[in-house]
């Protein structure tokens, strides 16, 4: 954990709400209700996964693959107790260690959504990109208002800097995503081409960033690719048909919530809950129990 003051504080609280029994109390709800749990990671250490997933098998959860929870869904097989879905944005690099790896020697079923040009370009995530310009004293925007900007703003504002130039090795290799696609229990599936946010995109690129992820995933994998994750989160109607006009059959938000069979209307807009990767374990409890969004929302 990073301290400082935010995280400080938060784990104080997300300890008062586990020794209060909230944290208990809501996941003898999501056994009793029959909900899904559905959780996503980005770059976390070996340590962060690990003590995720043991906790969740302390809590008597049965880990599903993403292709059985649309299964689920459509009503083609029954749902596990407890079900857990596991999944991870991006394509860091370190998840081959610190993910994958673990993943297999404990039969933990994991869909990795890659971002394509961080993979076949060698380009760099763009907001870490940003983050280590900053560090080194370059006087930037940060990255949420960056976020805010038209997409060819965005990248105009990013090139004055170097980045369309820039080769950082930041994520799994071509070869790297072929071997745990291979792999029994790695799945691996789109998240665009560059991680645009989607809803500051042209109807052109928003189109092609779906598009062409999956194009050129197929053609590396040699199979069909189903499942998609917007880049932050960020979309809308246009992005769900761009979709289902290109052949997926399910796609992640970032929006917290557990997964209830009787409220799912839409494969394209199914919930997860965060793990972040520089905060406190409790507060990570807090969250992927649910506690943490309620309890904040009331």
């Amino acid at each position: 954990m990073k301290l400082n003051l935010r995280n400080t504080i938060a784990y104080l609280y997300a300890n008062s709400l586990i020794y209060s029994g909230k944290v208990k109390k809501s996941m003898d709800a999501f056994h009793s209700d029959k909900l899904m749990l559905s959780i996503y990671f980005h770059d976390p250490s070996k340590d962060l996964f690990v003590k995720t997933v043991n906790w969740l098998k302390a809590q008597k959860v049965n880990f599903i693959s993403t292709n059985e929870l649309i299964q689920v869904i459509n009503g083609e097989i029954k749902p596990k107790p407890s079900s857990v879905v596991l999944t991870v944005d991006d394509g860091w690099k370190s998840n081959k260690n610190n993910i994958i790896e673990f993943a297999q020697l404990n039969n933990v079923p994991i869909t990795i959504f890659v971002s394509l040009d961080p993979v076949v370009r060698r380009s760099p995530f763009w907001w870490s990109f940003v983050n280590k310009k900053k560090s080194k004293g370059f006087r930037m925007y940060d990255v949420k208002e960056l976020k805010k900007m038209d997409n060819n703003s965005r990248l105009s504002y990013l090139n004055t800097y170097g980045f369309n130039t820039t080769i950082d090795h930041e994520a799994m290799t071509i070869d790297d995503i072929i071997e745990a696609d291979g792999l029994q229990n790695i799945a691996i599936e789109s998240h665009t081409v560059s991680h645009p946010i989607l809803t500051r995109c042209s109807d052109q690129d928003s189109e092609y960033e779906i598009q062409k992820s999956k194009q050129q995933l197929e053609d590396i994998l040699g199979r069909k690719i189903m499942g998609f994750a917007y880049p932050n989160g960020s979309h809308g109607m246009r992005e769900i048909e761009y979709l289902k006009k290109h052949g997926y059959k399910f796609a992640f938000t970032t929006v917290p919530d557990y997964l209830d069979l009787k409220k799912v209307k839409c494969l394209y807009s199914l919930p997860r809950f965060e793990i972040l990767d520089k905060i406190s374990f409790a507060e990570n409890i807090c969250r992927m129990s649910g506690v943490w969004f309620r309890i904040k929302s009331r």
